[in-house]
């Protein structure tokens, strides 16, 4: 049923003329950019790019935003590389399901926030939309404005047209420091 759905959603967003924006590689990773020196937003890396991120970026983590059959976070494993998932499923992407819970949003919070984890990478597929979401929770909880941050999520190519992350985004507020600083309270541990 799963599959039916992420297929029938694929197909609405092709008859409705959306779709990703141009990939840029930079050494194997799509839309490879740094939102602070230890912390970068990619789409799914290939095998080169995933060594590019091991052995030059020397990334210790990777959140993976995609869903199970999109990236192939293996290779990162065997190479060394944590991964922690956190996917937005098809219906959250799509807007069926309402958007990728404020919990998800919360628990990205505290991961980016803890710096046992650095250097972290994170991303889904095209590191647009999902990544964009992600990056703009980066951004609100390191004290940029709303306006901004969403301005930088255009910037890298989210399509608002995507009603649940939109919808997801619209709704996200920093919380309290004291949960989302230490991840308490929030299904997350290292």
């Amino acid at each position: 049923m799963r599959a039916l759905i992420h297929a029938l959603a694929l197909g609405l967003i092709a008859i409705a003329g959306i779709g990703c924006s141009p990939m840029l590689y930079t050494h194997g990773v799509p839309n490879m950019a740094h939102v602070e020196p230890d912390l970068i937003r990619v789409g799914c890396p290939t095998k080169e790019g995933w060594d590019f991120l091991a052995h030059v970026e020397h990334i210790k983590t990777f959140v993976g935003l995609a869903f199970d059959d999109e990236c192939s976070k293996g290779y990162a494993e065997a190479i060394g590389i944590h991964v922690i998932r956190i996917p937005f499923e098809p219906g959250h992407v799509y807007g069926l399901a309402g958007g990728p819970t404020q919990d998800q949003l919360q628990e990205l919070a505290a991961i980016f926030a803890d710096p046992a984890l650095r250097p972290l990478a994170y991303g889904c597929l095209h590191g647009q939309d999902r990544t964009g979401v992600a990056t703009g929770v980066r951004r609100l909880e390191t004290g940029w404005t709303r306006a901004a941050a969403y301005a930088e999520m255009l910037a890298h190519h989210f399509h608002a047209s995507l009603v649940g992350l939109k919808r997801a985004w619209d709704a996200y507020r920093v919380q309290p420091a004291t949960s989302v600083a230490t991840g308490m309270g929030n299904g997350w541990s290292p």
